[in-house]
C-alpha cells in the first residue's frame, strides 16, 4: 500500500470514527431526554450516562487504532492485549458507577449501548432509507452474497427449520 493510498484510508477511518461519535452523542442526549418523564433530571443517572458514553468512544478508539496495528501486521500481541485493556476499562467505569448509585450503574451501561445503537442507526437504519438506488443495489448484492447463497445456511420461517445443503432442502417441524 503506498503511503497516499494509507492516508486516504486513515481519512475515510477517522471520518467514519467521528460519524459515529457524534450519533453517538445523539443517541446519548435522546436516552437523556427519554428517561426525564420517568427518572426526572437524576444528576446520578445523567453522570453514568455520560461516564459509560465517554468510556464506549475511547474503547471505541482503542479497538480501531489496535485493528488497524492488527491489519498492519505491527505487534500483534499489544493488539490481542487490547480487548483485555478494554474490558478492564468497561468493567472499571461500571463499578465506579454502581457505587455512586444504581441509576448511575444503569446510566452507565446506557452509555455502554450508545454507539451500538449509533453504528446500529448509521449502518442499518439509514441505508435501508436511503433514496440513492446505487446504494440499494449494493446493499441488496452484499445480502445476495452472505448467508442466503452459503452452503450450510440456517433460516426459521414459518415455524418451520429450513435447512439447504447445496440442492438438499428438507423441512423439520
Amino acid at each position: 500500500m503506498t503511503n497516499n493510498s494509507q492516508g486516504k484510508a486513515m481519512e475515510d477511518l477517522t471520518k467514519f470514527r467521528n460519524k459515529i461519535f457524534i450519533f453517538g452523542v445523539l443517541v446519548m442526549l435522546v436516552a437523556e431526554a427519554i428517561s426525564l418523564p420517568f427518572i426526572g433530571l437524576d444528576w446520578k443517572f445523567s453522570v453514568g450516562l455520560l461516564l459509560g458514553t465517554a468510556i464506549a468512544i475511547v474503547n471505541f478508539a482503542i479497538m480501531t487504532k489496535f485493528s488497524v496495528m492488527i491489519v498492519e501486521g505491527k505487534n500483534r500481541f499489544l493488539a490481542s492485549m487490547s480487548y483485555l485493556i478494554r474490558l478492564l476499562l468497561y468493567g472499571g467505569v461500571f463499578y465506579m458507577s454502581v457505587k455512586i448509585s444504581l441509576a448511575a450503574g444503569i446510566g452507565s451501561v446506557c452509555g455502554f449501548m450508545t454507539l451500538k445503537v449509533a453504528i446500529f442507526i448509521i449502518h442499518g437504519i439509514l441505508p435501508y432509507f436511503a433514496k440513492d438506488d446505487n446504494k440499494n443495489k449494493g446493499l441488496k448484492k452484499i445480502k445476495e452474497q452472505t448467508l442466503i447463497n452459503s452452503p450450510q445456511w440456517v433460516g426459521y420461517g414459518g415455524g418451520r427449520r429450513i435447512v439447504t445443503f447445496k440442492r438438499f432442502v428438507r423441512y423439520k417441524r
